[in-house]
């Protein structure tokens, strides 16, 4: 082989060893560059998912007043685990007068113009506000949907806005639906329950008492608390009572209440 043949070897050999360090430095900087970002992309769902299980949550419903029978309350409350700051309120259907003392005092929905005029400063978690917005005679007024647009800031930064439409009907629909008459299957079981308890109250009396400073396997001499004979017949009497007592009870209940006896 000749010098010249040698130079020409060399050079090829070189520039093939630049082209492989070349290469290597590329995928080198391709892994960086994509570990880089998917170090980055974990680092933002983590945030995202910290601030998710953390952030604010205020939601409206409507519940019914237990106390006064046909009236609804709207109950704003905030289930998430931090607190809202600078709390706006919008009542956008029924949208409120220009001048709210136009309304009379027996307006319900007043009350509630008033309550959310102004800002909350803050909302903490779990805090709720309640305000009857429908009386026991606003028929008509029982019968349209609530639309309440919510505005507020968190701690983090962030500010959230929804819009919210509550119908009624479904709670007055399940309130005036709900029976107040117990049925026989929760009679029946309410006499099993009583049965049960009376035959271990009879258990109880017949077992015998045991010294706690003792060892577990040693017994004391038995003194029970009532007579073992007596008690489980008791037990079954009382029984017997109870169960007579709830048929009496359901029957007046169906019957609308005890018929009077003849003869």
């Amino acid at each position: 082989m000749s010098t010249d043949d040698a130079a020409a070897v060399s050079s090829i050999a070189a520039a093939v060893s630049a082209l492989l360090a070349l290469g290597a430095v590329i995928v080198v900087v391709l892994s960086f560059r994509a570990s880089r970002r998917d170090s980055q992309k974990a680092d933002a769902n983590a945030a995202e998912d910290r601030r998710t299980q953390s952030r604010r949550m205020l939601v409206p419903e409507l519940q019914k007043e237990h106390l006064s029978t046909g009236a609804v309350n709207s109950v704003i409350r905030n289930w998430g685990q931090s607190a809202a700051s600078d709390v706006h309120v919008d009542v956008i259907d029924p949208a409120p007068p220009a001048d709210l003392d136009t309304l009379q005092n027996d307006v319900m929905l007043k009350w509630l113009y008033r309550s959310y005029a102004a800002p909350i400063t803050l909302w903490p978690p779990r805090w709720l506000r309640c305000v009857q917005i429908w009386g026991v005679n606003d028929d008509k007024a029982r019968t349209r949907t609530l639309s309440l647009g919510l505005w507020y800031e968190g701690s983090d930064g962030y500010d959230d806005s929804e819009a919210f439409t509550r119908d009624p009907a479904p709670v007055l629909f399940r309130a005036q639906g709900a029976s107040s008459q117990p049925c026989e299957d929760d009679l029946n079981g309410w006499v099993k329950d009583i049965g049960t308890s009376l035959r271990a109250l009879a258990r109880t009396c017949n077992r015998p008492a045991v010294s706690a400073s003792s060892a577990p396997a040693r017994v004391l001499r038995a003194e029970p608390q009532c007579r073992g004979g007596q008690s489980s017949f008791r037990a079954r009497r009382l029984a017997g009572v109870a169960r007579s007592g709830v048929a009496d009870i359901f029957r007046q209940s169906a019957g609308g209440g005890r018929q009077p006896r003849t003869g």
